[in-house]
């Protein structure tokens, strides 16, 4: 019988690296996903660290990458995508300038 594996052990390396986690997570093809985040450049290990804080996107995630380019759950992951990473930029600037202060 075998064993079933924790998400978190795979291990991965470079730009391929978490588009086989997030393949992995989701049920869908590295190269699919890979794809998806080139054309719609979005930063993989981001985006991984996204689906693995709220799993009820694993599936709409999937949608987005099965529909066709511009549908309405890629245009809403994407608009999610980057809004995080600004808050997460707005954060870190808040707390260099307090450091220096």
């Amino acid at each position: 019988m075998k064993e079933e594996t924790d998400i978190d052990e795979y291990s991965y390396s470079g730009q391929r690296g978490p588009s086989l986690h997030i393949s992995k997570m989701t049920g869908t093809r590295q190269k699919a996903v890979q794809d998806f985040l080139d054309s719609e450049e979005i930063d993989g290990e981001k985006l991984l660290k996204k689906l693995k804080k709220n799993k009820k996107l694993l599936k709409t995630f999937a949608m987005a990458l099965s529909g066709k380019p511009g549908n309405k759950f890629t245009n809403q992951f994407t608009e999610e995508t980057v809004s995080e990473a600004m808050k997460i930029k707005d954060i870190f600037k808040k707390h260099k300038a307090q450091e220096v202060a």
